[in-house]
């Protein structure tokens, strides 16, 4: 990988480290009594409370799809592929794992917050072109999602829904379908490095297990819509004389995980309806 390319992901990775220190920052902020009761609560007694900073991990799957267009090679006109050419999709699906940090404000059985979550990906896919028989691959590595959330508690059980911003992480590379000029197939001969933004909802159910902690199930759509992506040649490309171009992608992704937090803040008692 280029050594701009791996400074451009350190770059990404060191503005989501940025935020996550941020909304830690400013939830602790929202604390301003000793017993760690957050400023103008007003508790009563039986209900679990789910106002707090929380953190935490999460584990799970996810898949999705990207679709690609021929643009044109640069300079234009290089090769035998027709400008727009559709050359087809794939699904990718793998793994991810990550954490997450947020802030709930419950007001009666209203939750109301925010959270940042970062997850490391190994959601991958390919496919042949249909006329042409190259083999085109997707790599997601990484996924990132700042959100709102709102939801509705019954006592230790909290459903909620969500919606915000998405970032991922993508590598590309076009190869040989068939064997060709000596080098075999499934040869990467041109790659892409990208960072994509979109939107993204989403759903979750999660039960307190104690006092601080609880266990969640969610479950999030990403849409990443449609971006022009620049394939660099490599140096089977090169050897061959073949010229860099560019392709459109689109990609959306679904994500399914287990996450576990931890609680700061409060222990008891909901605040009521006033």
């Amino acid at each position: 990988m280029f050594e701009g390319v791996r400074n451009m992901h350190k770059h990404y990775n060191g503005v989501f480290a940025s935020a996550l220190v941020g909304v830690g920052a400013l939830c602790l902020a929202t604390y301003a009594n000793a017993d760690g009761m957050p400023r103008g609560a007003y508790y009563a007694p039986g209900a679990f409370n789910w106002t707090g900073l929380y953190v935490g991990g999460d584990v799970g799957g996810g898949w999705g799809n990207d679709h690609w267009t021929f643009v044109d090679t640069v300079p234009p006109g290089h090769t035998a592929i027709p400008a727009g050419f559709n050359e087809g999709s794939h699904n990718v699906s793998g793994w991810l794992a990550g954490g997450q940090i947020g802030y709930n404000w419950q007001t009666g059985p209203w939750v109301l917050g925010g959270e940042l979550k970062w997850d490391w990906a190994d959601l991958t896919g390919d496919h042949l072109t249909p006329t042409f028989r190259n083999l085109l691959r997707t790599e997601v590595d990484s996924v990132g999602l700042l959100t709102g959330r709102v939801g509705y508690a019954w006592d230790k059980f909290l459903l909620y829904g969500k919606g915000g911003v998405a970032w991922v992480h993508d590598e590309y590379g076009r190869g040989f379908g068939v064997a060709l000029g000596g080098f075999p197939a499934g040869t990467i001969f041109a790659e892409a490095d990208d960072w994509r933004a979109g939107w993204t909802v989403g759903a979750g159910l999660e039960y307190a297990l104690a006092r601080k902690w609880s266990l969640a199930v969610e479950y999030d759509h990403v849409d990443l819509g449609t971006e022009r992506v620049f394939f660099h040649n490599n140096a089977v490309a090169n050897s061959l004389g073949f010229s860099p171009f560019n392709e459109k992608i689109r990609q959306d992704l679904d994500l399914l995980t287990v996450r576990l937090n931890y609680k700061f803040g409060a222990d008891c008692c909901a605040a009521p309806l006033k």
